[in-house]
């Protein structure tokens, strides 16, 4: 909008360059909010079925209703991957771990994602392409998306 503003002061042609841009950047952003609403969904699914109910609470002000939920997203994402109960995501310290597990899945609601490379790239997460882990008393050797917990969170929030 910035440079188109220019262009027209300037009494310039805008070039369709920079429209295209800007759809670009739209685009960007509604992918991103896809990946956080399939994530808060798989997390508020597994949180219900194996967890507990999550509390919502309504309040009336006036002719105004209020919807609040008891517990936090964190708190939410903590108690779900610490139960270990979505297979394809795992809690490592102060890590996650994404695997092609929940790529397939993502990819049903984001057509081109292009892989676990794609979505690291996306949401500037780092891709390894080998990472070992031990779970169950065997090694697991996979490629994985890695994303710091708070990075994670952070994401999941905004």
């Amino acid at each position: 909008m910035i440079l188109e503003t220019l262009y027209v002061e300037a009494e310039l042609e805008i070039p369709n360059w920079t429209k295209e841009e800007e759809e670009d950047f739209e685009e960007e952003e509604d992918i991103e909010e896809t990946i956080r609403a399939f994530f808060l969904n798989l997390i508020n699914e597994a949180y219900t079925k194996h967890i507990g109910k999550i509390h919502v609470e309504t309040e009336k002000y006036g002719e105004e209703k209020i919807t609040t939920i008891r517990e936090s997203v964190e708190d939410r994402v903590l108690e779900v991957l610490e139960a270990n109960v979505i297979p394809g995501i795992k809690l490592m310290g102060e890590n996650i771990i994404i695997t092609k597990v929940i790529i397939d899945k993502l990819e049903k609601e984001v057509v081109g994602l292009g892989g676990l490379r794609g979505l690291a790239d996306l949401l500037n997460w780092q891709y390894k392409p080998k990472y070992s882990w031990r779970e169950n008393g065997k090694t697991q050797n996979k490629s994985v998306v890695l994303v710091k917990l708070d990075n994670f969170l952070e994401f999941l929030t905004q």
